[in-house]
């Protein structure tokens, strides 16, 4: 999958990404919203769907059930025989490899943005794919938020947003503004890709 669409590609899929960690509320929450209301996320040029990766773990509050599912998009579990024996995130990661992918393949999503949490005191921040993407750069310039290049989230190429909150502090609703109105900033970004260079 890809972090930004090609040239000569436009922008038609997006998957927004909550609840991967079931004790990281922001993405729960926004994506809960998100399924009750998905008008928030219609944009003229492409299409944006929510996916809440981990529901068994967001149910219970805990990270993941047998397995981070950060963990479990590598192509070995992905391709692995689905058993009763799986662990829970494995079956889980295969489902979403599905809806969002085949990862690689020409159905997979343009983009992934996947929203996560942290215990660690660092503000909002955005985790990348390449340091070297211009269009994520744009991106973290267009939001004007600070910016940590990391590794892809769930081995799929795209971004995560994490606002810093966990299942102990709560979901305070500036929080969930803020996070909402740098969704939307984010998703209103993405149209001009589809525009010709």
């Amino acid at each position: 999958m890809c972090s930004a669409p090609s040239k000569g590609h436009p922008l038609s899929r997006v998957a927004i990404t909550g609840g991967t960690h079931g004790n990281e509320l922001s993405g729960v929450h926004l994506l809960k919203h998100w399924l009750q209301d998905p008008s928030g996320l219609h944009r003229r040029t492409f299409a944006a769907t929510p996916v809440l990766a981990n529901p068994k773990a967001t149910e219970h509050c805990i990270r993941y059930i047998n397995q981070d599912l950060n963990r479990s998009f590598t192509t070995a579990f992905l391709t692995s025989k689905d058993t009763q024996d799986s662990p829970y995130e494995v079956r889980r990661a295969q489902e979403i490899n599905q809806l969002l992918g085949p990862k690689g393949s020409a159905e997979a999503f343009d983009f992934i943005f996947d929203l996560h949490n942290t215990t660690s005191n660092m503000a909002a921040c955005l985790i990348l794919n390449s340091e070297e993407n211009i269009f994520a750069m744009h991106m973290c310039h267009y939001i004007q938020v600070p910016l940590l290049i990391h590794r892809t989230i769930l081995g799929l190429q795209g971004l995560a947003r994490d606002p810093g909150l966990d299942c102990l502090s709560g979901y305070p609703r500036k929080d969930k503004d803020l996070t909402e109105q740098q969704e939307t900033s984010i998703l209103s970004l993405l149209p001009s890709t589809n525009k010709p260079s």
